[in-house]
Formats: structure tokens, sequence, C-alpha cells
């Protein structure tokens, strides 16, 4: 069985990121901290969605920590005027390799993350969002 590809559209997607470590001076980095952690902690997958720790602050806001790279499409589908926040991370010195016939290759535990909501008020923007849904793809190894 093939796996699904991502769309064409997403060439908007950088082709490298890099997930940076954290280190206090003179401390070994915690390999259970941030958006890999469920890797290095190998609880797959997690129970809920704020254990992944993809974002800080509020999970509502959808500010993302470092490692987790937001992204847009060119041609977003129209999803009943809910908006979307789209994000990826990558394994810490992992890349996306593309080529023409076979699409984008993401690594072993890659994580996709795709978020829709709805504004409480289009007209204002501060006036904070209602979160519906978040989907994970996650890369599995050998998958």
């Amino acid at each position: 069985m093939r796996a699904n590809h991502l769309p064409t559209s997403l060439l908007a997607l950088p082709l490298v990121a890099a997930l940076g470590a954290c280190s206090g001076a003179g401390e070994a980095p915690d390999p259970c901290d941030g958006p890999t952690r469920c890797v290095a902690e190998g609880e797959w997958p997690l129970t809920k969605l704020s254990e992944y720790d993809f974002f800080q602050g509020p999970m509502r806001e959808l500010v993302p920590k470092d490692g987790v790279v937001p992204y847009t499409v060119a041609s977003p589908l129209w999803s009943g005027q809910a908006g979307k926040g789209r994000f990826f991370v990558l394994p810490e010195g992992e890349a996306i390799a593309f080529s023409e016939r076979e699409g984008w290759a993401f690594p072993d535990g890659a994580i996709v993350v795709k978020t829709f909501f709805f504004d409480h008020d289009r007209r204002d923007p501060g006036a904070g969002s209602r979160i519906i849904e978040t989907r994970l793809l996650i890369r599995e190894a050998g998958a």
C-alpha cells in the first residue's frame, strides 16, 4: 500500500527545519522537553494534545514553540468559514525531501499539525477564537 503524499500546494514549506535543543549552563539538555518529547519518552501516541508541547502560552492562541514551524498553503480549501493553523515538527537534524516523481518525503518522527478554529468575531481579531479540532499526521518508523 502506497503512503499518501501531501499535495504539491505545500511547496510553501521550507525544505529544511531543525529543532533546537535547550540546555542550562553545565546541564545536559532534557530529551523529554519540547515538541519531540513524545519520541524521547517512547509514549506513542500521547494521551492529550497538550502533552505534545507544540505551543507556548494558552493553546488556543496557537503560538508555536521553537521547532514547531508554521506554514500556509497556496490554495486553502474552504472549511465552512473555519480558520486553520498549520504546523510541522521534524526530529532534530532531519529534513523534508522532495522529488517531482515521489512528492514529499517526511522523515520518521515528523508530525504535521492542522488545527481548525472559529473566530468569535471575524471583524475583531482580538476577540479570540474557539478551537474545534486538531489533527496530527505522525510519520511512524517504516511507514
